[in-house]
């Protein structure tokens, strides 16, 4: 089960972390991955952080304990503004835009066409256009 970019699975009756969804106590993996191996929850103020930034990979190798305040500048997009931006074209309207590098690489690796696109609008375009065609 999905919740987001992250997945949601059934907790153990002895999992002690926060859990979702009720009565059906789910969880998401990467954090009972986390506890399956060390034995311990996040402690508060901390996040399990995905290095590769793909939140589908829950293996062990690829997760972290960081601090909530190291994950946030890590991720915080004020902080993308003082990095250079690299030029790219739309796949749909062939409109040169400007794209932070680590966003144009975790759009590559979620896109199954490998095309980036300005706008949502020109994803939907495009998407729609693959549909009629077949």
């Amino acid at each position: 089960m999905r919740n987001g970019p992250y997945i949601l699975v059934k907790a153990p009756d002895d999992y002690p972390g926060k859990t979702y969804r009720g009565a059906r106590r789910y969880v998401y993996e990467h954090q009972l991955v986390w506890w399956q191996e060390t034995g311990e929850v996040a402690p508060d103020g901390h996040v399990v952080h995905h290095k590769n930034d793909n939140k589908h990979d829950n293996r062990f190798e690829n997760l972290e304990l960081q601090t909530r305040a190291r994950h946030t500048s890590e991720h915080n997009p004020a902080e993308c503004n003082r990095v250079e931006r690299v030029a790219v074209e739309c796949g749909w309207c062939e409109k040169e835009f400007e794209i932070i590098p680590w966003d144009l690489r975790r759009r590559m690796k979620a896109s199954e066409t490998k095309s980036i696109y300005c706008s949502r609008s020109c994803g939907m375009k495009a998407s729609w256009d693959r549909r009629s065609r077949g």
